[in-house]
């Protein structure tokens, strides 16, 4: 398993919440972030300093899903 950070992040690229999560692949983190971005327009998905992704609606939006 491996430790990710999920935010949840506003339009104003904004951090609205952040959730501490464990995860065995980073397509597995990007799929339960979809899940966490709960009302915000998306969530962003850090392995330490690493970036995994970012999802969320606007990003199925601009075809990116």
């Amino acid at each position: 398993m491996t430790y990710y950070r999920i935010y949840r992040v506003n339009q104003s690229n904004q951090i609205k919440a952040a959730f501490d999560v464990n995860c065995e692949t980073d397509g597995e983190a990007l799929e339960l972030a979809r899940h966490l971005a709960g009302p915000e327009p998306e969530a962003e998905i850090w392995q330490a300093t690493r970036l995994v992704g970012r999802v969320g609606r606007s990003m199925v939006e601009a075809g990116h899903a």
